[in-house]
């Protein structure tokens, strides 16, 4: 969200200083902010490619912009971690955590995530994702992952036990059906 990309490109700087070969893939929950998000990565000069001008990020690249919409379970998998939108103040709600959970991605949240407050606390317990209370925290988190493979393993893990843990909808679904079917009411 509005102002959430500029922070990740700073980390994103602050880690290649330290010499980490690291890439940002930037995915607005609104492709229609393209233009927006373009001129903050030219302030930023980090070489950028926007998706709707090529699919294939050119050598050296450092940030993909991807503003296109219906990809994000696409792209995400060539993640190594993430950060969830819309968590950070001024912003509130907080985008679906479920998806990238479900991929095994290790995910930070920021202190906003009223519109998942259920999900994201039991994540959170389970060790499936990491809260942060602030932006300072978010940043600290976020290069901790970027630095460890151990870490981000961790929390691979943990999320992908805690979608196991859930089971499948369409398993549950079938076995009510099949409990009302064998019931007295039939």
């Amino acid at each position: 969200w509005n102002g959430e990309e500029k922070l990740l490109i700073e980390i994103a700087q602050s880690l290649r200083l330290e010499n980490i070969d690291l890439r940002l893939l930037l995915i607005p929950r609104h492709a229609e902010r393209r233009e927006q998000v373009i001129r903050t990565l030219h302030s930023c000069q980090l070489p950028f490619q926007v998706r709707s001008q090529g699919k294939q990020a050119v050598e050296g690249n450092v940030v993909y912009l991807a503003d296109t919409t219906g990809e994000l379970s696409r792209l995400i998998r060539a993640a190594d971690f993430g950060f969830l939108g819309k968590t950070l103040p001024p912003n509130q709600g907080g985008q679906n955590p479920i998806e990238p959970i479900a991929l095994g991605l290790p995910l930070v949240v920021g202190p906003n995530h009223q519109n998942f407050h259920e999900t994201c606390t039991d994540m959170f317990l389970q060790g499936a994702a990491l809260q942060t209370h602030d932006e300072g925290e978010v940043r600290r988190t976020l290069m901790d992952l970027a630095k460890s493979e151990e870490k981000r393993a961790h929390l691979r893990n943990a999320s992908r036990e805690w979608m196991r843990r859930q089971g499948s909808p369409s398993d549950y679904t079938l076995e009510l059906i099949r409990e009302r079917l064998a019931g007295p009411d039939f």
